[in-house]
């Protein structure tokens, strides 16, 4: 199992030439960002947090903005239990072992192929709990990038009912159908992986993360990042800066 770790701005990307010569799987995960992939119903927009298995010969380029990806081929040992083009969302498990093996800890090869083959089985455990619906107006994927680009603000169901026009037990269920989780636990997810990410890469204050992040008090953050990591903002942060 072969790896490439992205992060980038705005760009294209292409499979590796040795990849486009095989009939094989592309395996992605998004972790902070957008994605657009293409499908054959249409391009799949991806936002923070989701992943898809492509067939490679399918895909051409794939547009990032402002992402951080990794991509693999996946094992032909998994081949058959993939459920191909449609997303996936990744739980706080898979999440936080990609970021300690991929972008926190300089792993070596062979810790990263361990790591993409756990992250792999936990997305097909995710993926046959429900795939998405192309017939349907893609609501959940909305409501996600939405989320996505609002992580700053206060968001409850009440804003995301009206926002949409859609009732909450509708919400609800299609959030449980599509990916597994409520949407508050989505948006619990993503703003975790925001925070880990502006700790991790930039000089922002603990606070400025909070509030970048959701929360109007340093308290409310701190206990919300600790309950989900085991450590406190400025501990992981001073873990990071030892790793460096």
């Amino acid at each position: 199992m072969r790896s490439i770790a992205i992060e980038t701005l705005t760009d294209l990307w292409s499979p590796p030439a040795e990849w486009q010569q095989q009939d094989g799987i592309l395996g992605l995960v998004v972790m902070s960002g957008n994605a657009e992939v293409p499908s054959p119903a249409g391009p799949t927009h991806l936002p923070a947090c989701t992943a898809i298995f492509l067939p490679l010969q399918q895909v051409t380029s794939i547009r990032l903005e402002a992402a951080t990806v990794v991509f693999w081929l996946v094992d032909d040992a998994d081949r058959p239990e993939l459920t191909v083009n449609g997303s996936i969302a990744v739980d706080e498990i898979a999440a936080t072992v990609i970021h300690d093996v991929f972008f926190e800890h300089h792993r070596p090869e062979e810790h990263r192929a361990l790591a993409l083959r756990f992250v792999c089985h936990q997305l097909l455990d995710r993926s046959t709990e429900g795939t998405r619906d192309d017939s349907t107006d893609q609501l959940v994927t909305r409501v996600i990038a939405y989320m996505q680009t609002h992580l700053d603000e206060p968001i409850t169901l009440e804003n995301l009912e009206r926002e949409f026009g859609c009732g909450r037990g509708q919400l609800t269920r299609r959030f449980q159908v599509e990916q597994g989780e409520s949407p508050i636990r989505v948006l619990a997810h993503l703003r975790l992986t925001h925070a880990r990410h502006l700790l991790q890469n930039t000089d922002l204050t603990i606070s400025q993360i909070a509030h970048a992040t959701g929360y109007s008090d340093l308290a409310g953050f701190s206990h919300f990042f600790k309950q989900r990591t085991g450590r406190s903002p400025s501990e992981f942060r001073d873990d990071c800066r030892w790793l460096v």
